[in-house]
Protein backbone atom coordinates (compact mmCIF):
# COMPACT_ATOMS: atom_id res chain seq x y z
CA UNK A 1 0.00 0.00 0.00
CA UNK A 2 1.57 3.34 -0.80
CA UNK A 3 1.91 6.43 1.73
CA UNK A 4 -0.99 8.18 -0.24
CA UNK A 5 -3.57 5.20 0.15
CA UNK A 6 -2.57 5.33 3.84
CA UNK A 7 -2.79 8.57 4.32
CA UNK A 8 -6.32 8.43 2.22
CA UNK A 9 -7.79 5.68 5.22
CA UNK A 10 -6.31 7.71 8.21
CA UNK A 11 -7.84 10.74 6.87
CA UNK A 12 -11.29 8.97 6.19
CA UNK A 13 -11.40 6.74 9.58
CA UNK A 14 -10.56 10.71 11.39
CA UNK A 15 -13.57 11.73 9.70
CA UNK A 16 -15.65 9.11 10.67
CA UNK A 17 -14.02 9.62 14.31
CA UNK A 18 -15.21 13.19 14.13
CA UNK A 19 -18.42 12.95 12.97
CA UNK A 20 -19.42 9.83 15.41
CA UNK A 21 -17.95 12.33 18.21
CA UNK A 22 -20.13 15.17 17.17
CA UNK A 23 -23.23 12.69 16.97
CA UNK A 24 -22.88 11.11 20.70
CA UNK A 25 -22.14 14.76 21.91
CA UNK A 26 -24.81 16.17 20.47
CA UNK A 27 -27.30 13.41 21.80
CA UNK A 28 -25.77 13.88 25.09
CA UNK A 29 -26.37 17.62 24.87
CA UNK A 30 -29.63 17.04 23.96
CA UNK A 31 -30.43 14.44 26.60
CA UNK A 32 -28.74 16.77 29.46
CA UNK A 33 -30.95 19.55 28.22
CA UNK A 34 -33.67 17.03 28.56
CA UNK A 35 -32.94 16.33 32.23
CA UNK A 36 -32.56 19.49 33.11
CA UNK A 37 -35.90 20.88 31.61
CA UNK A 38 -37.41 18.29 33.32
CA UNK A 39 -35.69 18.40 36.86
CA UNK A 40 -36.68 22.34 36.48
CA UNK A 41 -40.29 21.67 36.29
CA UNK A 42 -40.51 19.15 39.21
CA UNK A 43 -39.15 21.89 40.94
CA UNK A 44 -41.11 24.43 39.79
CA UNK A 45 -44.02 22.53 41.20
CA UNK A 46 -41.96 21.53 44.20
CA UNK A 47 -42.25 25.30 44.72
CA UNK A 48 -45.61 26.25 44.40
CA UNK A 49 -46.46 23.27 46.88
CA UNK A 50 -44.52 25.35 49.17
CA UNK A 51 -45.66 28.19 48.96
CA UNK A 52 -49.27 27.30 48.81
CA UNK A 53 -49.06 25.79 52.04
CA UNK A 54 -47.23 28.91 53.41
CA UNK A 55 -49.85 31.37 51.95
CA UNK A 56 -52.53 29.55 53.86
CA UNK A 57 -50.61 29.40 56.99
CA UNK A 58 -50.14 32.46 56.99
CA UNK A 59 -53.73 33.31 56.10
CA UNK A 60 -55.00 31.54 58.85
CA UNK A 61 -53.02 33.06 61.52
CA UNK A 62 -53.55 36.52 59.77
CA UNK A 63 -57.59 35.15 60.65
CA UNK A 64 -57.19 34.09 64.13
CA UNK A 65 -55.10 37.11 65.19
CA UNK A 66 -57.74 39.17 63.49
CA UNK A 67 -61.20 37.12 65.36
CA UNK A 68 -58.71 37.65 68.85
CA UNK A 69 -58.39 41.30 68.10
CA UNK A 70 -62.15 41.57 67.53
CA UNK A 71 -62.67 40.41 71.00
CA UNK A 72 -60.28 41.71 72.39
CA UNK A 73 -61.93 44.86 71.80
CA UNK A 74 -65.26 43.89 72.77
CA UNK A 75 -64.36 42.48 76.08
CA UNK A 76 -62.38 46.20 76.60
CA UNK A 77 -65.45 48.15 75.57
CA UNK A 78 -67.67 46.08 78.10
CA UNK A 79 -65.57 46.29 80.69
CA UNK A 80 -65.81 50.25 79.89
CA UNK A 81 -69.49 50.61 79.47
CA UNK A 82 -69.53 48.32 83.21
CA UNK A 83 -67.73 50.98 84.79
CA UNK A 84 -69.55 53.85 83.89
CA UNK A 85 -72.62 51.83 84.26
CA UNK A 86 -71.02 51.45 88.37
CA UNK A 87 -69.40 54.34 88.34
CA UNK A 88 -73.59 56.19 87.60
CA UNK A 89 -75.35 54.16 90.06
CA UNK A 90 -72.98 54.42 92.85
CA UNK A 91 -73.14 58.48 92.91
CA UNK A 92 -77.03 57.73 93.79
CA UNK A 93 -78.78 57.42 96.80
CA UNK A 94 -79.22 54.21 98.29
CA UNK A 95 -82.70 54.79 98.60
CA UNK A 96 -85.65 57.31 97.63
CA UNK A 97 -86.15 58.05 101.52
CA UNK A 98 -82.51 58.58 102.14
CA UNK A 99 -81.68 62.17 102.93
CA UNK A 100 -79.20 63.98 101.04
CA UNK A 101 -75.55 62.52 102.50
CA UNK A 102 -77.00 59.41 103.69
CA UNK A 103 -77.73 59.89 106.97
CA UNK A 104 -79.80 59.32 108.97
CA UNK A 105 -80.18 56.02 107.12
CA UNK A 106 -83.72 54.42 106.13
CA UNK A 107 -83.98 51.38 108.40
CA UNK A 108 -86.64 49.77 109.58
CA UNK A 109 -86.82 51.43 112.89
CA UNK A 110 -86.95 54.60 111.55
CA UNK A 111 -87.48 56.00 108.11
CA UNK A 112 -88.63 53.42 106.25
CA UNK A 113 -86.78 52.11 102.78
CA UNK A 114 -88.90 52.73 100.38
CA UNK A 115 -90.43 49.97 97.34
CA UNK A 116 -87.80 48.05 95.02
CA UNK A 117 -87.84 49.75 91.62
CA UNK A 118 -88.64 53.46 89.80
CA UNK A 119 -90.63 55.82 91.33
CA UNK A 120 -91.69 57.57 88.20
CA UNK A 121 -88.43 59.47 87.22
CA UNK A 122 -87.22 59.43 83.81
CA UNK A 123 -83.97 58.11 82.92
CA UNK A 124 -82.21 61.29 83.06
CA UNK A 125 -83.62 61.83 86.85
CA UNK A 126 -82.62 58.84 88.19
CA UNK A 127 -82.17 59.68 92.01
CA UNK A 128 -81.26 56.56 93.92
CA UNK A 129 -80.38 53.15 93.18
CA UNK A 130 -83.63 51.10 93.00
CA UNK A 131 -84.28 53.53 89.85
CA UNK A 132 -82.55 51.57 88.04
CA UNK A 133 -83.87 48.32 88.78
CA UNK A 134 -85.79 46.45 85.61
CA UNK A 135 -83.63 48.65 83.34
CA UNK A 136 -83.22 47.19 79.39
CA UNK A 137 -81.18 49.19 77.32
CA UNK A 138 -80.15 48.69 73.48
CA UNK A 139 -78.41 50.39 72.78
CA UNK A 140 -77.36 51.98 76.22
CA UNK A 141 -77.82 55.31 77.52
CA UNK A 142 -75.79 57.75 79.50
CA UNK A 143 -76.83 59.55 82.67
CA UNK A 144 -78.94 62.23 80.76
CA UNK A 145 -81.05 59.38 78.58
CA UNK A 146 -79.22 59.76 75.19
CA UNK A 147 -78.16 56.85 73.09
CA UNK A 148 -73.79 56.18 73.47
CA UNK A 149 -72.53 56.53 69.89
CA UNK A 150 -69.95 53.83 70.49
CA UNK A 151 -72.32 50.90 71.95
CA UNK A 152 -74.36 50.18 68.79
CA UNK A 153 -75.57 46.89 69.05
CA UNK A 154 -75.05 46.24 72.62
CA UNK A 155 -77.82 45.24 75.76
CA UNK A 156 -77.49 46.59 79.12
CA UNK A 157 -79.47 44.92 81.91
CA UNK A 158 -79.94 45.91 85.54
CA UNK A 159 -81.78 43.88 88.31
CA UNK A 160 -81.63 45.72 91.93
CA UNK A 161 -82.28 43.70 95.12
CA UNK A 162 -82.15 43.71 99.07
CA UNK A 163 -79.18 40.82 100.11
CA UNK A 164 -80.60 37.99 101.08
CA UNK A 165 -79.76 35.88 104.37
CA UNK A 166 -76.65 33.98 103.13
CA UNK A 167 -75.40 37.27 101.78
CA UNK A 168 -75.80 39.27 104.93
CA UNK A 169 -73.72 37.09 107.03
CA UNK A 170 -71.10 36.44 104.44
CA UNK A 171 -70.74 40.21 104.56
CA UNK A 172 -71.14 40.32 108.31
CA UNK A 173 -74.57 42.74 108.15
CA UNK A 174 -77.31 42.84 110.41
CA UNK A 175 -80.77 43.84 108.39
CA UNK A 176 -81.75 43.36 104.75
CA UNK A 177 -81.78 46.81 104.26
CA UNK A 178 -78.10 47.71 104.70
CA UNK A 179 -77.18 47.27 101.33
CA UNK A 180 -78.24 46.49 98.00
CA UNK A 181 -77.23 44.08 95.38
CA UNK A 182 -77.06 45.49 91.60
CA UNK A 183 -76.58 42.92 89.08
CA UNK A 184 -75.56 44.40 85.79
CA UNK A 185 -75.77 42.21 82.60
CA UNK A 186 -74.14 43.50 79.77
CA UNK A 187 -74.85 41.65 75.96
CA UNK A 188 -71.70 42.81 73.23
CA UNK A 189 -73.15 42.45 69.52
CA UNK A 190 -72.03 39.14 69.16
CA UNK A 191 -70.68 36.43 71.87
CA UNK A 192 -71.99 35.82 75.45
CA UNK A 193 -73.24 38.13 77.53
CA UNK A 194 -70.89 38.95 80.86
CA UNK A 195 -72.31 39.88 84.22
CA UNK A 196 -71.04 42.29 86.63
CA UNK A 197 -72.13 42.14 90.38
CA UNK A 198 -71.56 45.47 93.07
CA UNK A 199 -73.54 46.36 96.35
CA UNK A 200 -74.50 49.86 97.37
CA UNK A 201 -74.24 50.43 101.03
CA UNK A 202 -76.98 52.13 103.26
CA UNK A 203 -75.41 55.13 103.76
Amino acid sequence: MTSLSVSHHLGLLMMAAAFRFRSVGRASFLASVALSKGATLVELIITIVIISIALVSLALTVSFSASHSADSMIQVKLVELAQAYTEEILTKRFDENSPSGGIPACNPGGTVCGALGSDGETRSTFDDVDDYDGIDETPPQDSLGFSRPNYVGYRVQIAVSYMDAAQLVSYGLDDSTDAKLVELTISPPSGPAIDFTFYKGNY
